[in-house]
């Protein structure tokens, strides 16, 4: 993700992801695991996002950013606890994170992504042995990158990539592609990544939320 997650005054015309308030919501709710969430602020994504930049953008992630993360935080370090996020070109760069480097991020969040351009995902994907990762793709409809996240998803799935366990796809009617929407169902993929299974019960919900009334 980058800076756009977090601060109006540096997201394009004012309109943020609001990372912050949605995993305030999420944690009251008891519906996720604590997650530390990281934006990146790329230079220029077009060359950043999108090969041969993208080869360079991933390594500065994995041996710089993502080592300074863990030694300065109090992270679970492993790929099976890490995630990369994005949507459109940086979500691009999220599958391509998991798919370059499943040692480091088992998990890529999609949203909205623009896998037809400029890049060999899709060929990758198609000709390369499976990673043990897991996939959330969605887009809007009916723009929003809607037909390229659609082939995607029908490229793992021949791949044994089975849709509720290693993929997870969604299509959202009417939403558009710009941080608005985004904002709007980001808290969507957080519960199918580092979600607390089918739910909380709810004599635990109802004890958390009497803990924090006293």
């Amino acid at each position: 993700m980058t800076c756009v997650c977090f601060f109006s005054g540096e997201a394009f015309r004012g309109r943020e992801w609001g990372a912050d308030e949605t995993m305030d919501l999420l944690n009251r709710l008891a519906v996720i695991d604590k997650v530390i969430v990281v934006g990146i602020y790329t230079k220029n994504r077009m060359t950043d996002d999108t090969a041969p930049g993208s080869n360079r953008y991933g390594k500065a992630v994995v041996n710089h950013i993502k080592t300074r993360i863990d030694r300065d935080f109090r992270t679970l370090p492993g790929a099976e606890h890490t995630a990369a996020m994005g949507s459109s070109l940086d979500g691009l760069e999220s599958f391509f994170l998991a798919w370059e480097y499943p040692g480091g991020f088992s998990k890529a969040i999609c949203m909205s992504s623009t896998f037809s351009f400029e890049n060999d995902l899709m060929n990758r994907v198609a000709g390369e042995p499976k990673r043990p990762i897991q996939i959330y793709l969605d887009s809007g409809y009916p723009r929003d990158n809607f037909e390229s996240t659609q082939r995607m998803r029908d490229l793992l799935l021949p791949r044994g990539y089975r849709c509720g366990q290693a993929v997870h796809y969604l299509s959202f009617p009417g939403d558009g592609h710009h941080e608005t929407d985004w904002r709007e169902r980001a808290g969507i993929p957080f519960q199918f990544m580092f979600g607390k299974g089918p739910g909380a019960r709810m004599t635990d919900l109802a004890a958390r939320a009497s803990s924090q009334d006293r």
